[in-house]
């Protein structure tokens, strides 16, 4: 049985570390920039709450966020990204240790 919620959301701004991806290999090389990003001490620039795919039609690799949620106005440290996450409905499911959401427009 799963612990699923309905909720919407407002629209939201993250700040963090990005990289592209291609979905042919992403699930072996999202991890790796996970450990990229703890062995280069990034979590004491912006913590990492989030890991963000933002899809772009009619591309063919998509970005890559780690980071976490940031004010509007919030200054972009050098070699870090900012991005509004528009107004959704979420589906959150609770996981062990985590908290897993998935978008739906």
């Amino acid at each position: 049985m799963m612990d699923c919620q309905i909720e919407k959301k407002d629209k939201m701004t993250v700040i963090g570390f990005e990289r592209r991806f291609v979905m042919d290999t992403a699930f072996a090389e999202i991890p790796k920039f996970w450990d990229e990003f703890f062995a280069k001490g990034l979590q004491k620039q912006v913590a990492p709450l989030l890991g963000c795919c933002f899809d772009e039609k009619g591309k063919t690799d998509f970005a890559y966020l780690i980071g976490n949620f940031c004010a509007p106005d919030a200054p972009v440290p050098a070699g870090m990204t900012k991005r509004e996450i528009p107004a959704h409905t979420w589906a959150m499911f609770h996981t062990e240790g985590t908290e897993a959401r998935i978008s739906r427009s």
